[in-house]
C-alpha cells in the first residue's frame, strides 16, 4: 500500500504520546518492570484502551502519508500536514450574515457565534456562558474550569433522555501532545475555548498596555477552517496575524489594538487553551 507506515513509526508516536514532555518519563502503565523500558501491548482487557489509541494513531499517520504523497512527498507526522476537509455538520462560514453593523452584529459575541445563536438576543447584548442556565453569577471568572462548567450547564439536556446540545470533546493523549482536535462526532460540530492567563485587567504604565482578562471562542466551519467573532466586532476566519485559522491551538491568539489618540495599547492575549466542545448540528441557543 502506498500509505503503509512503518510499525516503528506508529509505535514511536504511540509511546511518545504517553511520555511526559517535561520529564521524558513514559506512563508507568506502559513500562516493563523488569527492563524499565517500553512493554509491548497485550490482548488483555487492561490494554483495550491502549490498543484503541494505537489504532487511531496508525490511521492518522496513514492518512498523513497519503496526503503527503498527493502533495509530492513530505515528512509524515507533522501537525496539520493534511487539510481538515469538509465538515458537513458544521455551520457554513457566512460572515455577511453576522457583520451587518446593526442588530445581529451588536447583539452577539464570540459565544453566540460559536454556538451559531445568531438571533433572539437583546440589542447591545453579549450572551455569556451560564446566562441560559442561570450559572453566571457575581463570582464567575474567565478561568478554564469556570467557563467550562457554565457552558456545559447551558447545553445540558432539557429532560432526562434528551441529548445534550453542548458536550465536552476530550482529546486523546496523541491529540493533546500534537495539538490536534478530537475526532468528529456525527450530528455535532467542534468549538474551542481559550482564555487569558490573567483573571483581572491590568495596566502596565511602562509599556502603556492595558492587558484585558477575557475568554474567546472559535468554531469549526463546514470548510474545515475556524472562525470567531470578538465581542461586537465582525466575524472573521483570521487570527491575530491575519492568517486563516486552520487550528485554534496553534494560531496567533495575541490580539493588540493601539489607540493613537491615547497612545495606549489594549492587549488580549488568549494564551491558555481550555479545550474543545461538541455543539449539536445547527447550533445551540444561548443567552438569557
Amino acid at each position: 500500500m502506498a500509505n503503509k507506515v512503518p510499525m516503528s513509526d506508529i509505535d514511536n508516536a504511540f509511546y511518545g504520546s504517553y511520555t511526559d514532555p517535561k520529564t521524558g518519563k513514559l506512563d508507568s502503565r506502559l513500562v516493563d518492570p523488569k527492563t524499565g523500558k517500553r512493554r509491548p501491548l497485550t490482548g488483555n482487557a487492561a490494554d483495550a484502551e491502549f490498543r484503541k489509541e494505537w489504532t487511531k494513531i496508525k490511521k492518522h499517520l496513514e492518512e498523513e502519508k497519503k496526503c503527503a504523497a498527493k502533495a509530492g512527498g513530505g515528512k509524515v507526522g507533522l501537525v496539520a500536514a493534511c487539510p481538515p476537509g469538509a465538515k458537513p455538520d458544521s455551520p457554513p462560514y457566512e460572515p455577511a450574515k453576522w457583520n451587518d453593523k446593526g442588530a445581529v452584529q451588536n447583539s452577539t459575541n464570540c459565544y453566540a457565534y460559536a454556538m451559531n445563536s445568531r438571533t433572539g438576543h437583546p440589542a447591545d447584548g453579549r450572551p455569556q456562558p451560564g446566562d441560559k442556565s442561570g450559572t453566571n453569577g457575581p463570582g464567575s471568572t474567565n478561568t478554564c474550569p469556570d467557563v467550562t462548567s457554565r457552558v456545559l450547564a447551558d447545553g445540558a439536556p432539557a429532560k432526562a433522555g434528551d441529548p445534550a446540545s453542548i458536550e465536552s470533546a476530550p482529546q486523546c493523549p496523541y491529540q493533546k501532545q500534537n495539538q490536534l482536535p478530537p475526532p468528529d462526532k456525527k450530528g455535532y460540530y467542534l468549538v474551542a475555548l481559550v482564555v487569558t492567563s490573567i483573571t483581572k485587567d491590568k495596566y502596565d504604565p511602562v509599556t502603556k498596555t492595558y492587558n484585558t482578562a477575557d475568554y474567546h471562542w472559535y468554531r469549526q466551519d463546514d470548510n474545515g477552517n475556524w472562525s470567531g467573532k470578538p465581542g461586537h466586532d465582525e466575524a472573521s476566519d483570521k487570527d491575530a496575524s491575519g492568517k486563516t485559522i486552520t487550528n485554534p491551538e496553534t494560531c496567533d491568539r495575541d490580539e493588540k489594538f493601539f489607540d493613537p489618540k491615547t497612545g495606549v495599547t489594549q492587549r488580549l492575549n488568549y494564551d491558555r487553551f481550555c479545550g474543545y466542545f461538541y455543539v449539536q448540528k445547527g447550533g445551540a441557543q444561548v443567552g438569557s
